[in-house]
C-alpha cells in the first residue's frame, strides 16, 4: 500500500520559518518567580519545562519532516515516509519526550477550574502541531507552486521542539550530526541540547544523501514507564488504517498486554528494558549508557516499512480509551502557561 505525500516533492520549496515556541520564555518566567512560586511551578504538571537544557528549535528540521508527512485517516497521529521507512509521531511519543501528563486526572487530584476558553484549546501545542502538518503547510506550498514562487514564509505553531527531540531518538544520524547529549535525566527533553540552527540546504543535502536508520516508534526504559506521565497515559480512538495498525499491533500491542498480565503498570515483558536505539551511535558518544542495549529483534512488518529495526515503547495504562473530545480536553502544554 502506498501513502501519498501531503506535499508533492515538486512543491518542496525553500521556506523562511518563524516559530512560536521558545523555551527561553520559561526561564524568564522562572527568574521572575519568588521561591514559593518557583516551588509551585516545580510541583505542577509543567515542572519538566523548568530544567530544559539549551535547545534551539531547528525549524528547517521540522520542515524536512513536513515534506515527508503522508496522508492517512489517523486524526491523532502523524506518519512520515523517510527514505521509504514509515515512522510515527503520536501523543504517546509526545508524552514520552515532554513528560506532560496526557491522561485522566488521578483520583484525589486538585485543580482550580476546567479551562473552557475555545481559543486556548485551539492553541494547545499537540493539536496545533498536528493541524499545521495536516493542512496549512500543504496549502501554502502547493499555492506557492501554482504561482511559480521560489520560496515561502510560514509559521510553525505548537510545541514542535518535542518533535525535534523525537527525531533525535528516531533517526540516529540526526542526533549524531545536529545535537549533543547532555545527560541521562528523564523525560527525553532533558537529555539533549542543540545550539545551532542549520540552514535549508544543509538539511536538504543531509536527507537526500545520507543513508538514515529509521525507527518506526520509540521504546522507553523501565524507569520511564514508571513515571506518572506514562503510567497514566490513556489510549485514544482513531480510524483504522490496516497497514499502520499492523505495525502498531505487531510491535507495540504484544508488549502492552504483557505489561498488564505480567507486572502491571510500568513493567517490561521479557527481554531488555533498555533504550535500544542509543546503542546505534557510531561515534560512541553514548557508550556511558550502561542501561541501554543495541537493537531489538526486528518484528515481521509490512514490506512498505523497511527499517533495519523497530523500537517500541510500552504504554503502562489501563485498557480504557479516550474519545476525540476527551483527548482535546487533556492536551495541555506550555502554551497554557504563556496564556495565563
Amino acid at each position: 500500500m502506498d501513502f501519498e505525500l501531503l506535499i508533492p516533492e515538486d512543491a518542496w520549496l525553500r521556506a523562511h520559518i518563524s516559530q512560536r515556541n521558545n523555551l527561553k520564555y520559561v526561564k524568564i518566567v522562572m527568574d521572575h518567580f519568588d521561591e514559593r512560586q518557583r516551588e509551585d511551578f516545580r510541583n505542577s504538571p509543567l515542572r519538566y519545562l523548568a530544567d530544559v537544557p539549551d535547545i534551539q528549535l531547528s525549524a528547517q528540521l521540522i520542515l524536512q519532516l513536513v515534506f515527508r508527512t503522508v496522508r492517512t485517516e489517523k486524526v491523532n497521529e502523524l506518519w512520515f515516509n523517510v527514505q521509504g521507512h514509515l515512522m510515527r509521531f503520536s501523543l504517546q511519543e509526545y508524552t514520552a519526550v515532554t513528560g506532560l501528563r496526557c491522561g485522566l486526572f488521578s483520583e484525589g487530584d486538585d485543580f482550580d477550574r476546567l479551562i473552557e476558553r475555545k481559543r486556548l484549546k485551539e492553541r494547545v501545542g499537540y493539536r496545533r502541531l498536528l493541524h499545521g502538518f495536516w493542512g496549512s503547510f500543504a496549502r501554502k506550498f502547493q499555492k506557492a507552486k501554482r504561482r511559480k514562487e521560489k520560496e515561502i514564509t510560514c509559521t510553525v505553531h505548537g510545541f514542535s521542539i518535542a518533535m525535534q527531540v523525537w527525531a533525535y531518538k528516531a533517526i540516529s544520524e540526526i542526533r549524531e550530526c545536529f545535537s549533543q547529549r547532555v545527560g541521562e535525566r528523564i523525560p527525553q527533553l532533558h537529555r539533549w541540547s542543540a545550539r545551532k540552527q542549520p540552514q535549508h540546504h544543509t538539511y536538504d543535502a543531509f536527507f537526500r544523501n545520507v543513508q538514515l536508520h529509521v525507527y518506526a516508534t520509540l521504546r522507553s526504559t523501565d524507569a520511564e514507564t514508571k513515571q506518572p506521565y506514562l503510567s497514566t497515559f490513556m489510549l485514544y480512538d482513531d480510524p483504522p488504517v490496516p497497514v499502520l495498525d499492523d505495525i502498531v499491533r505487531i510491535v507495540v500491542a504484544p508488549q502492552f498486554y504483557s505489561l498488564h498480565t505480567d507486572s502491571g503498570v510500568g513493567g517490561q515483558s521479557g527481554g531488555s528494558d533498555r533504550d535500544g536505539d542509543d546503542g546505534e551511535d557510531r561515534d560512541g558518544d553514548d557508550s556511558e549508557d550502561t542501561d541501554e542495549s543495541s537493537t531489538l529483534p526486528t518484528a515481521p512488518i509490512p514490506s512498505l516499512v523497511r527499517g533495519p529495526t523497530i523500537h517500541i515503547w510500552p504504554v503502562g495504562t489501563s485498557a480504557s480509551s479516550l474519545t476525540k473530545g476527551e483527548l482535546e480536553e487533556l492536551l495541555l502544554d506550555e502554551r497554557i502557561l504563556f496564556e495565563m
